[in-house]
C-alpha cells in the first residue's frame, strides 16, 4: 500500500480524509503556549485548522444518538461526523519531533468540550477518572492520525460499565488508534479505518508497464482493496477480504461518514493486453457497499475522460 493518507482512515476513522480542507473560524480560540511547542511552527502545524468530512451545524438543532455496529457505539454523523487537521500531513505525522500538544486543546478547550455530553443528552459522570472512569471525550478521528480538535470531531464515549477499565469503549478504542498510529509513523499503512474502529481499508496499487506491440502496457500486479479486521484487544490487524477495483491504480479512495459507501478513484487511463490487441482502462470510480461484516461489495464503475490530465485525488461531500 501506497501513500495516500492524510489522516486518515480513521479509528477512527482514518485515515485518511482528504475531501475539502477550511480553516478554523476566528471565534476558537487560541491555546496557551505551553502547548504549542516550538517544533510545531517548524513543522507549520495549525492547531485549530479543521475540515469536517461533512459539514453540521454545531450546536445542533436537534438531539444526538449515538448507534450500535457490530457491538460498538457510533457517534451521531449529524453532530460528531468527525474532521481532519489538513496541517497534519503524512509527513508531518511520521516526523519524530511531531507531539500532540500541538494540536491539543488548541481549536476547542475543555468546557467546550464537555458540552457535547448535553448534546448526546447524556449526564456528566462524577469521578470520571482512574478505574473508575466510565466516559472518555474522545476525538473521532485521534489527534495521532491526523484528526481535527473541533467539536464535530469530539464526543462522550462512554461504557460499558460492568467491565474493567481497559474494556470500556474508549480504552479498546485507544488500543486500536496506537497500533495504528505506531504503523503509520513506521510508513507501513496507509489507510481508511471505519467509523466503530473495527476495520481498516488500505489500497493494493500496480501501475508498472512493459513494452508490447510498440507500445507500453500494463505489466500486471494487484489493484485491489484490503479489508482489515482490527482485534479489539491487541489492535492487531487481520485481512478479512482482498476486492479488485476492476480498474488500474486505486490512488484514492473514501468512505462516507455513516462506512456504508467506499469509492476508489484511479487517475488515468492505462493501456492493458487483449489477448493479441490493446485496449485502454479508463480512469474512473469504483463504487462498493460496505456489510456490516466490514466486507466490501462492487456495485458499479463509473468511466471518467480525463483527457491528457490525472485525476489525481478525489472526495466526499453530503449534497
Amino acid at each position: 500500500m501506497k501513500r495516500m493518507l492524510q489522516f486518515a482512515a480513521g479509528a477512527v476513522m482514518c485515515f485518511v480524509l482528504i475531501g475539502y480542507w477550511v480553516r478554523a473560524t476566528a471565534q476558537q480560540p487560541i491555546a496557551p503556549e505551553v502547548f504549542n511547542p516550538a517544533v510545531c511552527a517548524q513543522l507549520n502545524v495549525d492547531g485549530r485548522a479543521s475540515a469536517p468530512l461533512q459539514p453540521v451545524t454545531l450546536p445542533p438543532l436537534q438531539g444526538c444518538a449515538t448507534r450500535t455496529s457490530n457491538g460498538f457505539p457510533v457517534p451521531d454523523p449529524n453532530c460528531t461526523p468527525g474532521a481532519i487537521n489538513p496541517t497534519l500531513t503524512i509527513d508531518v505525522l511520521r516526523d519524530p519531533r511531531f507531539t500532540t500538544r500541538c494540536v491539543r486543546d488548541a481549536a476547542t478547550q475543555g468546557e467546550e468540550k464537555a458540552t457535547t455530553y448535553d448534546w448526546y443528552r447524556l449526564r456528566h459522570p462524577s469521578n470520571n477518572s482512574g478505574q473508575g472512569q466510565i466516559c472518555e471525550l474522545d476525538h473521532l478521528i485521534s489527534l495521532e492520525l491526523g484528526g481535527a480538535d473541533t467539536l464535530d470531531n469530539i464526543w462522550p464515549q462512554c461504557g460499558p460499565s460492568d467491565v474493567t477499565l481497559p474494556q470500556r469503549f474508549f480504552k479498546e478504542k485507544d488500543t486500536v488508534e496506537n497500533f495504528l498510529a505506531m504503523q503509520v509513523r513506521a510508513g507501513r499503512m496507509d489507510l481508511i479505518v471505519h467509523p466503530n474502529g473495527r476495520f481498516v481499508y488500505g489500497a493494493n496499487r500496480a501501475e508498472a508497464t512493459t513494452e508490447f506491440q510498440g507500445k507500453q502496457v500494463f505489466k500486471g500486479g494487484e489493484n485491489s482493496i484490503v479489508v482489515y479486521s482490527i482485534n479489539q484487544s491487541t489492535g492487531e490487524p487481520t485481512p478479512i477480504q482482498h476486492i479488485e477495483t476492476e480498474k488500474i491504480h486505486p490512488r484514492t479512495f473514501h468512505m462516507d461518514p455513516s462506512g456504508r459507501v467506499l469509492v476508489a478513484e484511479h487517475n488515468l487511463p492505462v493501456n492493458v493486453r487483449d489477448g493479441d490487441a490493446v485496449k485502454i482502462v479508463p480512469a474512473g470510480l469504483s463504487v462498493f457497499r460496505m456489510g456490516d461484516d466490514g466486507k466490501l461489495t462492487l456495485v458499479r464503475k463509473y468511466d471518467i475522460d480525463v483527457g491528457s490530465k490525472n485525476m489525481f485525488w478525489m472526495g466526499m461531500v453530503p449534497l
